[in-house]
């Protein structure tokens, strides 16, 4: 059985792989260095609504893989997607608390430090050269 930590790892780690197959590179790992600080001193919901009002292509990946991620570990209701979620759970007063805001907001910030070590081992192309 799998820890929560390699779960966190294993999600992180595909995305990176599958951007830096087909995706730009540079802004993915431009965003994923910036996604903890901006967890971290904007909180969740801050964040969600940045990569929602910023809809360009590297916001949009970073966004689907955090949701990806929450949907596996928090157990998101099925039948919302990354651009519902915010309105229908994340701000809804029938759904979440504050309690759960705070765990949210941890797996998210726990997540998207893995999210950017990935990023910096498979999209830093400038990496090591000196």
């Amino acid at each position: 059985m799998q820890s929560l930590e390699q779960i966190r790892a294993q999600h992180a780690f595909a995305k990176a792989a599958e951007i830096s197959i087909s995706g730009d590179k540079d802004s993915f790992l431009s965003l994923a260095r910036s996604l903890p600080a901006m967890l971290q001193g904007n909180g969740l919901l801050a964040t969600w609504a940045f990569l929602l009002a910023k809809d360009s292509s590297e916001h949009k990946k970073v966004r689907q893989a955090l949701f990806q991620h929450l949907c596996v570990t928090m157990h998101v209701p099925e039948n919302l997607t990354d651009r519902t979620v915010f309105t229908e759970f994340f701000i809804s007063e029938n759904h979440f608390n504050c309690c759960l805001l705070r765990q949210f907001t941890e797996e998210a910030l726990k997540y998207s430090g893995w999210l950017k070590r990935g990023a910096e081992a498979l999209c830093d192309e400038g990496r090591g050269e000196q």
